[in-house]
């Protein structure tokens, strides 16, 4: 793919915070589930049997995520641009009508030799355009699962914490999502076929 458009682009970026907010929540929702299973029956859970360690691992990671995009960020900028190289169109010589000469089963035309290459500069477009829908269908699932995922974390922690209406809905978003999931393919094949 020689470039991600900017619909690509946020889509990517999307799916990526929400996958990082799934992992947040998820560890959340363990912790919280580790602390439901280890309360005494009838006694109030108490935040402080929460281990620090695992608190400590979420904040280095933080850390080390917010600090790696930048850097990756100024990468990709120093990084050469690919410029588009420019399509020359070469003017032959006016011939004669005459019979053409035939190289090993091809004929020497230059009309003949430009329409084949105009023919492949439009097979590289439509390759180009195949790319990025492939890409924002990637992307489009990747984001639609991460939601999906994430409303379900969310429900787990509400759970554990003893809040019904809370994971209830948050079951509720999950399957809209799930089932809203099958138009992304369909909306992605339009744009092919088009």
């Amino acid at each position: 793919m020689s470039k991600i458009d900017n619909v690509g682009r946020w889509l990517l970026i999307a799916a990526v915070v929400i996958w990082l907010a799934v992992i947040g929540v998820s560890v959340a929702a363990i912790v919280a589930l580790v602390g439901l299973g280890s309360a005494h029956a009838g006694e109030a859970q108490v935040d402080s049997q929460t281990p620090w360690g695992l608190y400590a691992v979420i904040g280095i990671s933080v850390v080390i995520i917010a600090t790696a995009i930048p850097l990756l960020l100024r990468a990709r900028r120093s990084a050469p641009q690919e410029q588009p190289r420019p399509v020359v169109a070469s003017r032959a010589p006016v011939e004669a009508p005459t019979e053409k000469l035939r190289v090993f089963g091809s004929v020497a035309d230059p009309r003949e030799r430009e329409r084949r290459q105009a023919m492949q500069h439009t097979a590289g477009l439509a390759a180009d355009v195949v790319d990025r829908v492939i890409l924002r269908f990637v992307a489009s699932m990747a984001t639609a699962t991460g939601a999906a995922t994430l409303a379900v974390a969310v429900a787990t922690y509400c759970m554990a914490a003893h809040t019904d209406g809370g994971a209830w809905a948050a079951l509720v978003i999950a399957g809209l999502i799930t089932v809203a999931m099958p138009v992304i393919p369909w909306l992605h094949l339009r744009e092919l076929s088009r």
